[in-house]
């Protein structure tokens, strides 16, 4: 595969959501690396992927291109294995592996510096952020003077040494033995730049125009990014971050408005909207406005889920459909239907509810007569126990259950940190499907099980978990207002549990499935 065709595929599963697919080309590209000593694909590929803020994707791809790419490539990648390491939160591991590389001294690695000191100030500048403490704002001031002195992107580092110096200055900081970049100088290069101009080279001089005062500037600059060749969320996020936390501008000021519209519009972000021509609304609290496209992936996602009915009436619970092959391969070519085991138990532990007596209610499907698609035939091809995932899998011989398409899998459990959240999908007290995407924080997992706080109620029980891109990760089964904590930490909180959907393949894997079923086997 070329290069080109290898960039497009990857182009391709990124605006289609399509994480399997995803995954396959990062393979690709990794043992195409291998194969040739070559590892410009997979460079290209990195930029990419941090433009979509797939940092888990591109985490992977550097770190496993750095390990066969010949050394001045290595080294180019390293910077982007940083950088991944601070997106995803784990900045204590990316500040070691940024110490232990500026020790190196090969010609390669000192090519390198500038950009890892630049990464070095960024995780500074966080600190600063997140702390407001003095030394953190210096020491990121220092590190992006040291990232410009020795060859990095110098509109990059450099406007963000402008910055960092001017809220140094707004606190009344001694900076006297930290050289700041000169803003005239920086201007002077970003509106130079080679044309068509870049979303990077526009940002900054935004930024730039704000350090000298020239407020008439700035609007229609911003006009002038989202016009830009290579404008993308993870501009506009990074650029009303920096606005924000650096420059302090007020939430309701007219550059951040018109951010947070443009984040709105391709999914990436929230605005607040202007209530008067003098003053704008502000957000009190722990809430935030949710993009629409988060409403639409949910309502996508909610075609694949169900609800079981007895006698065609009485709700017992969720279920969801999957693609077989992403539980089990002997289940390719099939949709299952995923729900809990207390739900449908085991006849032979418990004869309550069969699942040949149920039929499953996709409200969100047309069946064809045009009302919502209803399943029958259905009967439990594995069981976990509730003791350990509590999970029934069921298949249905009607031949319209080809009309769902199953949910994308998570490749890996989401990191645990401040503002990780989840989705829930179900159908709570037995009523009409509802999305949990209030109050949804994810409190931890041990790879099996999920805790977390997405409002559930009676009826939710086997309803998928969703992760903050609406992935798959696991199957709801219970909630409690002293679950004991997880990974051996003590004490209990309140939550609500699921099982990942990790561990139900591992199980699966070790407990095949029987394609059968509760059924007469065919002599």
């Amino acid at each position: 595969m070329t290069g080109d065709g290898t960039r497009d595929d990857l182009r391709s599963a990124l605006d289609d959501g399509n994480a399997v697919r995803l995954d396959a080309v990062v393979n690709d590209l990794l043992r195409e690396t291998a194969r040739s000593g070559d590892a410009t694909a997979a460079l290209e590929a990195t930029v990419d992927l941090m433009a979509a803020r797939r940092f888990d994707t591109m985490l992977r791809l550097a770190d496993g291109a750095a390990r066969v790419a010949p050394p001045a490539q290595a080294w180019q990648l390293w910077p982007h294995v940083v950088q991944a390491l601070i997106e995803l939160g784990a900045t204590n591991t990316a500040e070691r592996v940024i110490t232990q590389l500026l020790t190196h001294d090969e010609p390669e690695a000192i090519a390198a510096k500038g950009h890892l000191y630049a990464r070095l100030g960024r995780m500074r500048k966080d600190h600063f952020v997140d702390t407001g403490r003095a030394d953190a704002l210096t020491g990121a001031l220092a590190a992006y003077s040291d990232a410009y002195r020795h060859g990095a992107d110098q509109l990059w580092a450099g406007v963000n040494a402008v910055a960092l110096a001017a809220a140094a200055n707004r606190r009344g900081l001694a900076i006297d033995g930290t050289p700041i970049p000169d803003a005239d100088q920086l201007l002077a290069l970003a509106t130079t730049a080679p044309l068509p101009r870049s979303a990077w080279s526009i940002a900054t001089e935004l930024e730039l125009r704000l350090a000298r005062g020239e407020a008439a500037t700035l609007q229609p600059l911003l006009a002038q990014l989202f016009e830009a060749h290579d404008a993308s969320p993870f501009v506009y996020v990074s650029l009303s971050r920096q606005l924000t936390e650096i420059w302090e501008l007020d939430a309701g000021d007219p550059l951040l408005v018109m951010l947070g519209e443009r984040s709105l519009a391709v999914g990436a972000g929230e605005v607040l909207l202007p209530a008067t021509p003098d003053g704008y609304e502000r957000t009190f609290g722990t809430e935030f406005p949710i993009p629409v496209e988060v409403y639409r992936s949910g309502l996508d996602r909610a075609r694949s889920v169900g609800n079981l009915l007895m006698n065609g009436a009485f709700s017992v619970g969720t279920v969801f459909a999957m693609r077989g092959d992403d539980l089990h391969p002997s289940l390719a070519g099939r949709i299952v239907l995923v729900t809990n085991e207390h739900v449908v138990p085991d006849p032979a532990r418990e004869n309550r509810i069969q699942a040949s007596e149920l039929l499953a209610q996709f409200d969100g499907v047309a069946g064809p007569d045009g009302k919502a698609l209803m399943l029958g035939n259905l009967r439990a091809i594995w069981r976990s126990p509730r003791e350990q995932l509590d999970v029934t899998v069921l298949v249905s011989d009607d031949a319209a259950v080809e009309q769902l398409s199953g949910l994308d899998v998570a490749p890996v459990l989401p990191i645990v940190r401040d503002g990780s959240y989840v989705y829930v999908i179900g159908h709570p007290g037995g009523g009409g499907l509802q999305l949990s995407i209030r109050g949804n924080d994810l409190i931890d997992h041990d790879g099996t099980r999920i805790h977390y706080r997405a409002p559930t109620s009676k009826g939710s029980s086997g309803s998928p978990v969703f992760d903050d891109v609406w992935r798959l990760i696991g199957v709801h089964h219970k909630g409690s207002t002293d679950l004991p904590a997880l990974n051996g930490a003590t004490g209990t909180y309140p939550a609500n549990e699921g099982n990942s959907i990790h561990a139900l393949r591992a199980a699966l894997e070790t407990t095949p499935p029987d394609r059968w079923g509760e059924q007469v086997r065919p002599v």
